[in-house]
């Protein structure tokens, strides 16, 4: 899911799986202009179309910013885990703050 405005690409979000965000961003420029909003309700959506009750996303431990937009989109921190982050070598174990939300009604 890609966010337009003014002509550029103000944000992304893309979900791995049937349950999980892989990966979210928005163009500093964008910021307080509702795109990340518009692109996490667009998710959710779409994880609950899909039979998602619960989604799940990882916050990298200390990001405030994002845990502050997320909270505030209704997001619950659960706990802190491992979790096995991808990279172009392998996985690499990642301690994050993991969040849930009821995404079906």
């Amino acid at each position: 899911m890609v966010w337009q405005g003014s002509g550029m690409m103000a944000g992304r979000m893309r979900t791995r799986g049937f349950f999980q965000w892989n990966c979210a961003g928005c163009a500093h420029q964008a910021r307080g202009s509702g795109a990340a909003a518009a692109l996490m309700a667009d998710a959710e959506a779409r994880l609950a179309k899909s039979g998602v009750e619960t989604a799940w996303l990882a916050c990298a431990i200390g990001n405030h910013r994002a845990a502050r937009f997320y909270e505030k989109c209704g997001w619950c921190r659960v706990g802190v885990v491992t979790y096995q982050a991808e990279t172009a070598t392998g996985y690499f174990p990642l301690r994050v703050w993991h969040y849930e939300k009821r995404v079906t009604s």
